[in-house]
Order: C-alpha cells, then sequence, then structure tokens
C-alpha cells in the first residue's frame, strides 16, 4: 500500500497530453498506449472539477452509481464531496495504463476498469451519475450504435446509454457538442436516448493546461418512461458570420448561459 506521501506525489501526475513530443524517447512496454492518449489527456483543474459536483448535486443527485469515463489518475474522484462519497459506488475507466495504475492505487474503492471505453464492461442503463472530462481528439469515432463522431461525442452518446432513466450526466465537452452545423450527434441523444439538456455553461479559453480549446459545462438528464420532452432547441445551431466576414455556427438553446 502507498504511504499518504506517496500518494501525494502520484497524484501530480497528470497525463502526456502536454508533452506528447517526449514519449519518443522513451523504452517502456506501455509507449503505444501512452502516444494514443497524448491527444486526449489534459486532466480537468481544481475549480472545473468543483464546478462539476456542485452542478451534479443542484440537478438533484445524492448518491448511486456514478461513472467517469476517462478517469485519469482520480483528480475527480478526489474531491467529490463526502456527501456522495458515503452513498455512492464509483466506476472509474481510463485506458492509460500508467494512469489506471495511479487510479487504483489513490482510489481503491472505485472499481477501476483499465480498457478503452468503447470495450469496457459497464451495462446499459446501470448508472445513476455521469461525470467528468470527455476526452478531446481529432480521431473520428465510428460505431453502429450511433452517429459517426468525434471522440467527445461519441463518449457523449456512449456513456448516455449507460445512464438510467432519470439519471444525470455533467461533463465537460468540446464546444462543438452544442455549436456543430451538424445536428446528429444532439439529435440522437434528445430523440434516441431521451435526454434534455438542463443546462449549459461556456468556461473561459485556457482551462485546461496545454492546450487552448474552448469547453461547455452541459447537464443532462435521461426521460423517465413515457416522460415529456422538454425545450429541444439545443438540437438545432444557426449560422453567423463575423464583421470580417468569417462564417461561424453557434447554438442558440434557452438553457444556453454565457
Amino acid at each position: 500500500l502507498a504511504t499518504d506521501e506517496e500518494k501525494d506525489s502520484l497524484a501530480l501526475y497528470s497525463g502526456w497530453g502536454a508533452a506528447a513530443s517526449e514519449l519518443a524517447s522513451l523504452d517502456v512496454p506501455e509507449k503505444m498506449a501512452l502516444i494514443q492518449s497524448t491527444g486526449s489527456a489534459f486532466y480537468t483543474p481544481p475549480e472545473g472539477i468543483d464546478a462539476l459536483w456542485a452542478a451534479a448535486l443542484k440537478a438533484g443527485f445524492s448518491g448511486g452509481t456514478v461513472l467517469e469515463a476517462g478517469a485519469g489518475v482520480g483528480w475527480l474522484l478526489a474531491r467529490m464531496p463526502d456527501s456522495l462519497r458515503a452513498t455512492s459506488r464509483v466506476v472509474a475507466v481510463e485506458r492509460e495504463p500508467h494512469a489506471a495504475r495511479i487510479l487504483q492505487v489513490l482510489h481503491p474503492d472505485a472499481d477501476v476498469l483499465m480498457c478503452d471505453f468503447k470495450i469496457a464492461p459497464v451495462a446499459p442503463e446501470s448508472v445513476d451519475l455521469v461525470i467528468g472530462n470527455f476526452p478531446f481528439g481529432s480521431e473520428s469515432m465510428r460505431d453502429g450504435r450511433y452517429p459517426v463522431s468525434g471522440l467527445h461525442d461519441y463518449f457523449l452518446m456512449h456513456s448516455m446509454s449507460k445512464l438510467k432513466p432519470g439519471g444525470v450526466m455533467v461533463v465537460l465537452t468540446s464546444t462543438y457538442t452544442l455549436d456543430s452545423l451538424s445536428a446528429s450527434v444532439r439529435k440522437h441523444v434528445q430523440t434516441h436516448q431521451g435526454a434534455d439538456l438542463l443546462a449549459a455553461v461556456r468556461l473561459p479559453t485556457g482551462l485546461f493546461v496545454g492546450t487552448d480549446v474552448a469547453v461547455d459545462c452541459l447537464v443532462l438528464r435521461r426521460r423517465l418512461p413515457n416522460e415529456a420532452a422538454r425545450d429541444a432547441s439545443w438540437v438545432n445551431s444557426k449560422r453567423g458570420t463575423t464583421e470580417g466576414g468569417t462564417e461561424f455556427s453557434y447554438n442558440a438553446s434557452a438553457s444556453w448561459k454565457n
């Protein structure tokens, strides 16, 4: 077992996303897994983590099964409110070997799955809360169960499939989830997966060290059987043009807050 001092040192590991070029000089068995994770391994700062937990509480979550996909070393779990820790079971998925092993040491009470989220053995509709920072990357994800999407949107849809009716999702994701001109992902989540957007907040650029990616905090909830859908305006995006003539797209949801 790790000492408290050793755990503090392990918790400092923050992924390879901001230092991908340094991997080329490494000679370790897990080198390929590390390289595969560099495009998305940007861990969430404390203020972002606290905001996620606050949003989960405000959305009504008071305990149950919690899923974090792409859990890193467990920074989010370390800041879980005590009131929820006592009433929750945590399932944490992390494919990067070093991070997953550190996660197991720091959070021995969590069910840690060291594998790709796509094949993680998490049963459909078995989770009460999905929380976390979805990974960012340029890879295109193909899975016959969902529309073709980017990595962040794949995590959104696949995580939603694990959520029970009435369950809540509180996540950080790329602004493209809401702003993309294609509505295929949003329509799938709203219509086929039966989820409503409760709130959305755009966060400052530069929240993650090593990247200037723009991020939204989204709060969604899966509807109960026969429950009427809420406002679905978030499914559609609109076109706009800057003063310089550059076209862009944006989401005009009634749930939006800047």
